[in-house]
């Protein structure tokens, strides 16, 4: 069980900068591409950093948690990076997606302030431009050669008749 006693010495204060995170983003810079960040943030979280653990357990979850999204935050980074694998690739987005918006909704669920609320939604809106504007060959499509059960329910092709007015 978490004290109040320790709660507070897990604290960060205003002038720390030691650990992972901060050796991250030494090593990366502090102004990195998002696939930095949530590297840093990754490696911060699967360290059970101070800040990471305090930030955690103020917003009511348990410390554990950090240990999953640590290692989720890790693995998209190389899914991101490596060359094709456009599946794996969309998957990460949606992790960090889901991340992200999480992370909002729990900053305003537990009453935080507007910046805490509005950061996770500011990358979030990189990580969507980011997605929006990777190239052809990084990108997921379907696969005109799979069985029509395989494909989605609705293709382009048969929206775009739609739109015409003609009956598939």
């Amino acid at each position: 069980m978490i004290t109040p006693a320790l709660r507070d010495h897990m604290k960060p204060t205003g002038d720390q900068n030691h650990g992972v995170q901060a050796t991250t983003h030494r090593i990366l810079g502090n102004d990195g591409p998002p696939r930095c960040r949530i590297l840093a943030a990754g490696a911060a979280e699967l360290a059970s950093e101070p800040g990471a653990v305090a930030a955690t357990l103020a917003l009511g979850y348990p410390a554990y948690v950090l240990t999953l999204l640590g290692a989720w935050k890790v693995l998209s980074v190389p899914a991101l990076l490596a060359p094709r694998l456009p599946r794996l690739k969309e998957w990460a987005y949606a992790g960090i997606f889901f991340d992200l918006t999480g992370a909002a909704a729990s900053h305003a669920f537990s009453g935080d302030s507007s910046g805490k609320i509005a950061t996770p939604l500011f990358l979030l809106l990189i990580a969507a431009t980011s997605w929006a504007l990777r190239p052809p060959s990084r990108a997921w499509k379907t696969d005109p050669t799979l069985p029509d059960s395989a494909r989605a329910a609705v293709s382009p092709e048969l929206v775009a008749a739609h739109d015409r007015g003609v009956n598939a």
